[in-house]
């Protein structure tokens, strides 16, 4: 009921507002991007991040031709003529919300935070992102993360890692994006030097890819919250979510055993862990030894 009454308050806001979603004077970026019958709905993810007093410089949807229909839906132009960009990328699923962004520039003076598209955000969200990079400015933000289970120097499957339930700064926790994720320009830099082997060791996850480059580059990663933070999802949008193939079939552990390097994994056990739940892992398989059991 609660998320059926938010898309219905959002609607009516896209179609009566006519306040800017964007800052000119904004000292960050707001990317995110959607597909398939999710790009109808997209604008209530965009409507709820950008109804805060804090507001992106820039607000850009990125879809590939493969995403939209032949006209743009009527929300989504409503937004562009309230500062919303809309730019036709390279269909690399997930991994829009961070990589053709990165061929804007070639250098980053400012912060990118990305959202995703099924869920209403907190009003606050973006604008408590950016006040914790103001002052930790090396540091990777977000408001949810998991905490990685690792088992004599291997990964445990992704589905026993437990919700963060601390906010100290360390490489030993594994940011979603669902709840929004601050990149600062330093790391923009390293991602966008990363290139794109993205595309063949995690095509359809790129928190996978976001956070081994993080540990691999020992940039910290910091929750703003003790508790992970839980937004309600957008009617229809889990119909075609990529976490039914990332958590539910296990695509997420084939991607992070491609993905994940022994030195970024020693460079996790070898970070702070902070001691906010049960140490001793489950007694479940590694990730690697999923994948040779295949």
């Amino acid at each position: 009921m609660k998320s059926h009454l938010l898309l219905a308050w959002h609607y009516a806001k896209n179609i009566f507002s006519h306040s800017l979603i964007v800052d000119r004077r904004s000292g960050y970026d707001l990317a995110i991007t959607s597909h398939s019958d999710r790009v109808f709905r997209v604008f209530s993810a965009i409507e709820s991040a950008c109804s805060g007093s804090s507001k992106p410089r820039r607000a850009i949807l990125f879809l590939s031709k493969e995403d939209f229909p032949k006209k743009l839906p009527a929300s989504l132009e409503r937004l562009r003529l309230r500062g919303l960009e809309i730019i036709v990328c390279e269909n690399l699923r997930p991994h829009k919300k961070q990589q053709p962004y990165l061929k804007l520039n070639s250098t980053f003076d400012r912060p990118l935070i990305t959202i995703d598209d099924d869920v209403f955000y907190d009003k606050n969200l973006t604008g408590s992102l950016f006040k914790a990079w103001q002052e930790s400015p090396e540091r990777i933000f977000c408001s949810r993360a998991r905490v990685p289970r690792i088992r004599d120097g291997a990964l445990l499957s992704y589905t026993t890692w437990p919700l963060c339930q601390h906010n100290e700064p360390t490489l030993w926790i594994f940011a979603t994006g669902v709840g929004g994720v601050l990149y600062p320009p330093k790391f923009l830099q390293i991602l966008r030097n990363a290139g794109d082997e993205f595309k063949s060791k995690c095509p359809t996850a790129d928190d996978v890819w976001i956070n081994f480059l993080a540990a691999e580059h020992r940039i910290l990663i910091q929750q703003i919250s003790k508790k992970s933070s839980s937004f309600p999802d957008i009617p229809g949008s889990r119909r075609t979510a990529l976490f039914r193939i990332n958590i539910h079939n296990g695509g997420n552990d084939v991607q992070i055993s491609n993905t994940y390097s022994d030195q970024a994994i020693g460079f996790i056990e070898a970070s702070h862990q902070p001691i906010c739940y049960e140490r001793k892992a489950p007694s479940k398989p590694t990730i690697f030894q999923l994948r040779r059991s295949n």
